[in-house]
Formats: C-alpha cells, sequence, structure tokens
C-alpha cells in the first residue's frame, strides 16, 4: 500500500452531490520541480477544511497566506473538503485553478513548510495536491490566541506542539520576547485586519540560542546567540513561546558584549529606525530631524544617525520631556510646544534640515515643511490623522519626498543590511536603549497592555527553559 494515500470527500464540479473519492499518488520529488507544477491550478479557492484532524489543523494554521481571507472570502463559508491525512501527508482539492499555484509553493516555502509534493493525477477536474506534513515532536509553552479582541480575554498560555525547522531555517529556544505595538494592534484587529491565521502565537522579536536547524544551514550554528526579527511577520508563530522558527538569516548572531535583553528590543523599531534613517542613502555630513526621540523608534533612529556622522536634532512633544532625553546623540533637543520650535530647529541647521524622521505625519508636516532644505526627505512610520493634510505648493517648491515606512515589507536585503548594522551599532556601544524588568510569560496580557498604555521603557517577556 502507498503511503500517499488521501481520501477525501468532495462536492462535484458544478455544485452537484458530495462524492467519495480515494485517490493514490506517487512521489515525483525526483522530477524538475517546473514539470511538475506547470499545468495544476490552485490551492483553497471557495474551498476549506470543515473536518480535519489535530495534526492536519496545526498544518494549516501555518500554511494559510495572512491576507488569503481578504482574497476569498469564501474562504470561511463554502461548504468543503472533507480532509484526512495518511503516511504523513496532507491532501487538498481545488475547483476553481484562480490562484497561482506557484506563488502559493513559494509562500509555502517561505513560512518553513519544506518542499512541496504535488500529484499528476486529477479527478472531474479537481486537482489534488498534497503536502508532506512537518515533523511533530514534543510541546513547549506559549502564549497565543484564536481570536482577536483585548488581550485578557482572547491571549492563552499553555502547551502547544513544538516547531521545526525547515530547509533554510533555524530553531531557537526563545530566551526573551519582545512586544511591540504592532504586536498588539494585530490581535485587537486594528483598522479591521483580520486573523490571519487559525492560532497566532504572536511577538516577532527575541533573543535566544539556536538549537536546531533545518538542512541546509551549517550545523556550527547550533548553540550560538542570537536576536530574531520578523518572528510573526506573515508568519503564524512567533517569539512569546519557548521555541520559536525563523528562516536563517532571520536569527542574527549576537556579539558577547551585546545583552540578550538588547537584542530582544533590535527587530521592529531597530529595523524601521534603521530604513527611516539609511532609506536615501548614507547622512554623514547631513543634518537629521527627529520627532519624538523619547520613543523606540526614533531613540534608534536618532543614535543611528548619529552612529553614522550626522547631526541630530530631537524633539520631544512637551517642555517638561526635556530632562527625560538621552543627549549624547543629539546636538539639540527641541520641545514642540515651545514658543517657536522652527526657530530652534532652523537656529541649529540655518539651511534646513537634510532628512526628518517622523513619528506623527499629519501633527508635524507643517513644521517639517518649514524647517527641510531643497531635495529633503521626510521619512514617516506613523501618523495621528489616517488623511491628513500637507502644504503641498512648499514642499513642491522644495522636491520633498515623503517615504512611507511599512516595516513588515522592507526588502529582504534592506533588512538583512539593517540587521548588521544594528548589530555593529550595538557591539561598538552606539545605543541605549530603556527596557523595564521582562515579564514571565504568564502575564503577557499586562505586558499588552504596557505596550497599548505607552511608556518610555521597552517591554519584554521571559521565556521559561
Amino acid at each position: 500500500m502507498t503511503d500517499h494515500l488521501v481520501v477525501g470527500s468532495l462536492p462535484s464540479w458544478r455544485d452537484g452531490p458530495a462524492k467519495q473519492s480515494i485517490l493514490t499518488f506517487r512521489d515525483i520529488t525526483n522530477g524538475p520541480e517546473k514539470n511538475v507544477l506547470r499545468g495544476l491550478g490552485a490551492l483553497f479557492a471557495g474551498w476549506t477544511v470543515i473536518e480535519y484532524d489535530e495534526q492536519a489543523r496545526e498544518f494549516l494554521s501555518r500554511a494559510v497566506h495572512p491576507r488569503f481571507d481578504h482574497l476569498h472570502p469564501r474562504l470561511t463559508y463554502h461548504p468543503m473538503l472533507e480532509l484526512v491525512t495518511a503516511g504523513g501527508r496532507l491532501g487538498i482539492a481545488d475547483p476553481d485553478h484562480s490562484v497561482g499555484f506557484g506563488y502559493v509553493c513559494s509562500r509555502m516555502r517561505d513560512i518553513g513548510l519544506g518542499r512541496t509534493f504535488l500529484t499528476g493525477q486529477t479527478l472531474d477536474r479537481r486537482v489534488m495536491v498534497t503536502w508532506k506534513l512537518p515533523a511533530s515532536g514534543g510541546s513547549m509553552r506559549a502564549v497565543w490566541y484564536d481570536e482577536q479582541g483585548p488581550a485578557r480575554v482572547v491571549l492563552r498560555v499553555g502547551e502547544v506542539p513544538a516547531l521545526e525547522p525547515g530547509p533554510s531555517e533555524v530553531r531557537v529556544r526563545v530566551r526573551l520576547s519582545g512586544v511591540n505595538p504592532g504586536d498588539t494592534k494585530k490581535r485587537r484587529g486594528w483598522l479591521g485586519s483580520r486573523m490571519p491565521f487559525p492560532r497566532v502565537i504572536p511577538h516577532s522579536d527575541g533573543a535566544g540560542i539556536v538549537e536546531a536547524v533545518g538542512e541546509g544551514v551549517d550545523p556550527g550554528r547550533v548553540g550560538r546567540r542570537v536576536w530574531v526579527y520578523g518572528a510573526q511577520s506573515y508568519r503564524p508563530f512567533g517569539t512569546s513561546a519557548q521555541l520559536t522558527v525563523v528562516p536563517e538569516h532571520q536569527a542574527v548572531e549576537l556579539p558577547d558584549d551585546v545583552s540578550d535583553e538588547v537584542g530582544a528590543c533590535l527587530g521592529i523599531p531597530g529595523i524601521t529606525a534603521h530604513r527611516a534613517v539609511f532609506a536615501d542613502g548614507p547622512v554623514a555630513g547631513m543634518t537629521v530631524l527627529v520627532h519624538g526621540v523619547l520613543g523606540g523608534v526614533s531613540a534608534l533612529a536618532a543614535q543611528l544617525a548619529h552612529w553614522a556622522g550626522a547631526t541630530v536634532i530631537g524633539t520631544v512633544r512637551r517642555e517638561h520631556d526635556l530632562g527625560s532625553v538621552n543627549r549624547s546623540a543629539l546636538a539639540h533637543a527641541v520641545a514642540l510646544d515651545g514658543r517657536d520650535p522652527v526657530a530652534a530647529i532652523r537656529a541649529v541647521a540655518p539651511e534646513g534640515v537634510d532628512r526628518v524622521v517622523e513619528v506623527a505625519f499629519s501633527d508635524n508636516v507643517d513644521l517639517d515643511a518649514a524647517v527641510v532644505k531643497n531635495q529633503a526627505v521626510i521619512a514617516t512610520f506613523a501618523t495621528r490623522r489616517d488623511r491628513p493634510d500637507f502644504p503641498f505648493w512648499p514642499m513642491l517648491f522644495d522636491n520633498v519626498v515623503i517615504r512611507l515606512l511599512g516595516s513588515d515589507d522592507f526588502p529582504v536585503e534592506t533588512k538583512r543590511q539593517a540587521a548588521r548594522d544594528l548589530t555593529t551599532a550595538a557591539h561598538e556601544g552606539a545605543l541605549s536603549i530603556a527596557i523595564g524588568d521582562p515579564l514571565p510569560l504568564e502575564r503577557a496580557a499586562e505586558a499588552h497592555d504596557r505596550v497599548e498604555a505607552g511608556g518610555r521603557e521597552r517591554v519584554l517577556l521571559a521565556i521559561p527553559d
């Protein structure tokens, strides 16, 4: 008997009565993949699984594309395939051939499911496809949510199946998990976002030790201290767990003199700050205005710009905040509620500033327009109002570039360069980060509440061994 057996109850091609189908598949992994993919249509379009075992459920929680429900609303509601697994394989059928299969395969590899195994057999124009299920072994302690909502309502703490690294991946035993505003926004459904996966283990940032490696990764990485970024960016299982799995380049080696606490704070804020400062080239010899230097991203942006040879002017919202500013990276600090913040900035940069790192675009754009020089860049990663106004003609005459920053979708090489530079800057002592005492994993809801309440210290979870 073949070990590639899939049994499914499939609706007929034209929404007729369902009938039982039994298909066996040959292993075609030795053939050229391009020939395997040619002619096969798609996956999940108009179909969903209504009955499956626990192994299939865990697989699907990793497999569904994070934005798929926006593309195919029928995914949740259409009568679907009854699916079982056998021989370590999962089978799914697609009636509509409406999603590019090569794209799906690429996404599957990206999220660590290894090579895609397909069949060459069809039945009544319904393509059956199979994947090798990820190996399972043991469990791990984690925080997760299966629905969006308030932290104290939806976050759960308990045991879940342990993760295994796929090709080009590493498994990290997490010591510290960094909590960012983006993590809490995903959890509560900010801007109408929906559950990207059936289950989410939150948090993209962390630090720990490489425990295992997948195919194609240097075994010498095992035992190395690393900081992790992007663990829950287009992936379901982040760092609020004893183990996380990421592509090998997203586990960055930590120098001996850089603490795990600092490493766990470098991901989202550090990479965003790096992009804000360097997206438009080197800043040595330039003047950089950084708004909100008491915040996580802006504090790192100011330090990175200073480290790279720029003159940095930082702002805070209120005069009484000036005493809290770390001035080691700043030539001058300005309170935006002061008598004349434009004049204060112009006193340091009479010809205008070359770059602006902006945390509140809608609030500050008029000021920015008044202090930039010709060809300046305003790089912004946040705004108070969704549809801000700005002084079009003055900014046009100054040839100002407005750069919008969405960290999940920065180019891969941009993130890798940011990781290298952040690690080097930390090693050279150029980065100082305000970090609160880590909270235990069981207090994850409190950690989320702290981030949502705002504060000047980074929030971490301590993960038990």
